[in-house]
């Protein structure tokens, strides 16, 4: 699969789950209580009851996405553009 289309299954899959879930993943605002607080569910079970998220270890959290191959895709730029890209 090239990265445009993994891209675009990350973003369907996030979207399917919430309608803001993919870019709050990639700008960090899933560490906002209100973002995660809305993907836990009952079913989940004890370990993901939201006290357990620690605000201290929040800060640490980070999403990373690891490309198989270099794009000079114009979307995928845009995309990467607020954030670090190494």
């Amino acid at each position: 699969m090239d990265n445009e289309n993994l891209i675009d299954s990350m973003k369907k899959i996030c979207g399917e789950l919430g309608p803001t879930l993919f870019d709050d993943l990639l700008n960090g605002h899933i560490k906002n209580e209100d973002k995660y607080k809305k993907l836990i569910k009952e079913s989940d079970g004890d370990l993901y009851k939201p006290y357990l998220f620690a605000k201290e270890n929040m800060k640490h959290f980070k999403v990373v996405l690891l490309l198989s191959k270099q794009s000079q895709n114009e979307s995928l730029l845009k995309l990467a553009a607020p954030y670090r890209v190494v």
